[in-house]
């Protein structure tokens, strides 16, 4: 047993409980199997002998013998028993408590005090230490292995290790369980001194409770709580056994691993984006674990952990709901993957709280109503709710929110506006570079000579690397520059440089990619290939090259044709433009919703009223104005309602890191999709900032709520149990299905 002090510092005080000898049998029969040790208070009885003789598992027996012991004078052993020792070890320790400190066993024996001797006949050695009227005697002996059943990896095994049964595939496997050693003892005792619910005093029980070996990241220590409970009988406290807050916050029940080792190996998850094997290697220094259980720790603790934490700061968000008379919250959903369900997120702008997070099978009203319905049981109004347009959303939001004002993302609304200029210019672009690449493409492919003996091949490294080249000179200041009469040709191999860096600058040009709606490929791939030409066209005027001539020839004849195409889509890039400045005015003073709303009007009416227009042009601004109709009703809450946003880029972007942090972890595309599947909601939970900060948060969750959202993760986790590779796997699981399909009642074959 280890140092009884409390790890706060503060002194037992002794209590009034049955004689001794009738305390040892109730502790006896009250408590589990694992060996633990009582403290048993005497306050003011002293008794002349007792004693008494104890097995834990028939490997280690101790007897203690304590005679006219009182309170004044009282002694907590310490014991050190080695596995299958021949000698054990004792120390003692004195204490100003009234505790008389006894081992509590598997079973209970009254039994003489031990010869005087050491008798080591058959295997067995004893140490005795007397201690002012305390005598402690620590038996060793090895148990026979014929007569225990050995529980190894869940399943019992009454054979010795290596003895084959009568079946001779049949043997126990040759596996010894690794035993782990406390470098540090401590028991804590309820940080609550009297009974919440009547007042009085909490008593001490003489049994302690949560007791276990955790191994945390710079040691192992062994840990227990001694509870505490009311002693009034009518009392509901007297019922209810409390245990330190401060002993749970070491580790989690039902694990041997501290909550920093935890924290760590999802700090490294998601801050390092290191791998299970990576994480394994470096907890593997400090304590001991398999690479297999610490993806077991991250998915089943650390993420429904994430889950709990942001719980802790219910009372952030009523600061926040308190100070805004209300929360204001934004929903979108992640692109569902093959026809799988589609990821939900709701968040508290303001705060940045998650307040759910989750998977639908459909997106329609019905079940949009029953992922917002929740939202009413909180205690503060909805002010606002900013989201998309999806068929199904606005209806449940009227439903389940009907006082809430409903924002649009105005990037979606830029967007939907964008759509026929997208697609039009994404068939400019297909167009422009067809006939590009049949103007100038042999052209541009060519590259310079290779060197004799290096054809083909550019740059190397590795053992065997490529030559270096020749260094380049640095070019001459202006001053120092000969005049065009001085040299009227450039050397060769300086001409030729230039224009293989001209033709990869030109092949580049053709590959550029889009991002509606002000990202336009089409229209920056002609501008750019323009500009080529002009430049072509200057060092044309400077040094002729046949080469630079017909690069220049080739794209004036390859842009003509589409000059009065780019005109008109630059003009609709342009009324994009216009709109989003109406959206996002760069003015000192904010405007009111009604004064941006009335700007914007004026505008599309001035597009849609164009006598001079053309018919790509009218049906354009027709496109805009139907959108815009249609998002009119929600486009202009964000000037009149602080802290509502005008996008919703920031969850957007929350779903494109996590989708990216995923990715460089796994670094796989398909086994990314299915970690969103079946952790995504997890994953996409916010952390504090600081491994610190986390720590501190989790060790505080409440174990119960813990639980639960293990049991949440585990029956989501439950839907993909059948996706699996392995064909042996699967063999099993139709093995298991067609049992419990023949327990079903028979019937015909229809």
């Amino acid at each position: 047993m280890a140092d009884e002090s409390r790890a706060h510092g503060s002194r037992v005080s002794p209590c009034q409980v049955e004689p001794m000898e009738d305390a040892i049998g109730r502790v006896m029969r009250e408590t589990c199997y694992s060996p633990q040790t009582v403290a048993l208070p005497q306050e003011g009885q002293g008794f002349d002998h007792h004693q008494a003789r104890t097995t834990h598992g028939l490997e280690e027996r101790v007897l203690i013998c304590a005679k006219g012991v009182t309170t004044s004078r009282t002694v907590i052993a310490l014991f050190n028993v080695t596995e299958d020792p021949d000698i054990a070890s004792f120390d003692g320790a004195k204490v100003g408590t009234g505790f008389v400190v006894t081992p509590l066993p598997r079973e209970f024996h009254d039994v003489s005090p031990p010869p005087k001797h050491d008798d080591t006949s058959n295997g067995l050695s004893w140490l005795g230490v007397p201690s002012e009227g305390f005598t402690a005697y620590v038996y060793s002996t090895q148990k026979s292995p014929c007569k225990e059943n050995r529980v190894i990896m869940g399943q019992e095994y009454p054979l010795k290790l290596g003895q084959r049964g009568q079946d001779a595939s049949e043997e126990a496997p040759m596996r010894t369980p690794k035993r782990l050693y406390s470098q540090e003892r401590m028991i804590y005792q309820p940080e609550l001194l009297t009974c919440p619910h009547c007042g009085n005093l909490l008593r001490m029980c003489n049994y302690l409770a949560w007791d276990k070996t955790v191994q945390t990241l710079d040691r192992v220590v062994s840990v227990a709580s001694r509870p505490g409970h009311c002693p009034r009988p009518s009392c509901v406290g007297s019922r209810m056994h409390l245990v330190s807050a401060e002993a749970q916050g070491i580790a989690f029940s039902g694990s041997t691993y501290g909550y920093d080792v935890l924290v760590r190996l999802g700090w490294w998850r998601q801050q390092y984006h290191a791998t299970y094997r990576e994480i394994h290697a470096d907890l593997a220094t400090r304590v001991r674990i398999s690479e297999s259980h610490v993806r077991y720790l991250y998915q089943r603790v650390y993420l429904p952990l994430l889950a709990c934490q942001e719980r802790q700061y219910q009372d952030r968000l009523a600061q926040v709901a308190k100070q805004q008379g209300g929360l204001i919250i934004a929903l979108d959903g992640l692109a569902p993957q093959g026809g799988e369900p589609q990821i939900w997120f709701i968040r508290e702008l303001t705060s940045g709280l998650t307040l759910r997070s989750g998977w639908l099978s459909q997106q329609d009203q019905p079940t949009f109503e029953a992922f917002l319905k929740p939202l009413n049981d909180l205690a503060w109004p909805i002010l606002a709710v900013l989201s998309d347009k999806q068929t199904g959303l606005m209806p449940a939001v009227a439903t389940v929110l009907p006082h809430s004002r409903s924002q649009f993302c105005q990037a979606h609304y830029l967007r939907n506006l964008a759509e026929p200029l997208a697609e039009a210019d994404a068939a400019f672009k297909v167009a422009l570079r067809k006939t590009v690449r049949q103007q100038v493409g042999a052209l541009i492919r060519q590259e310079p000579r290779p060197a004799p003996g290096r054809a083909g091949v550019l740059t190397v490294t590795g053992l065997l690397p490529s030559p270096l080249g020749a260094q380049q000179v640095p070019t001459a200041p202006d001053s120092q520059r000969q005049a065009p009469s001085a040299s009227l040709r450039a050397p060769t191999p300086a001409a030729d440089e230039i224009i293989t860096h001209l033709f990869r600058h030109t092949r580049y040009l053709l590959t550029l990619k889009g991002r509606p709606p002000f990202r336009l490929a089409g229209i920056e791939t002609y501008e750019r290939l323009e500009h080529v030409a002009r430049f072509s066209l200057d060092l044309l005027a400077q040094h002729y090259d046949p080469r630079l001539a017909q690069l220049y020839q080739g794209l004036q004849s390859a842009l003509s044709p589409f000059a009065q195409t780019y005109q008109e889509m630059q003009q609709g890039a342009a009324w994009l433009h216009d709109i989003a400045y109406i959206l996002e005015p760069a003015l000192p003073h904010a405007l009111r919703g009604e004064q941006v709303a009335a700007q914007l009007r004026g505008y599309l009416d001035t597009l849609r009223l164009r006598p001079e227009g053309t018919p790509t042009f009218y049906g354009f601004a027709l496109h805009l104005d139907k959108v815009s109709r249609s998002y009119w009703p929600g486009l202009f809450h964000c000037y009149d309602v602080p802290g509502l946003a005008r996008t919703n880029n920031e969850l957007e972007s929350r779903f494109r890191d996590t989708n990216r942090r995923l990715l460089r972890t796994t670094g796989q595309q398909g086994l990314t999709q299915r970690t969103l599947q079946r952790q995504g909601a997890w994953e996409l939970l916010p952390r504090p900032p600081t491994e610190a900060q986390l720590l501190e948060v989790v060790c505080q969750i409440p174990a119960e709520q813990l639980a639960q959202e293990r049991q949440r993760f585990a029956e989501h986790r439950q839907r993909f149990r059948m996706q699996s590779r392995s064909l042996k796997q699967t063999q099993t699981q139709f093995n298991q299905l067609r049992q419990r399909w023949a327990v079903l009642q028979v019937t015909g074959t229809g």
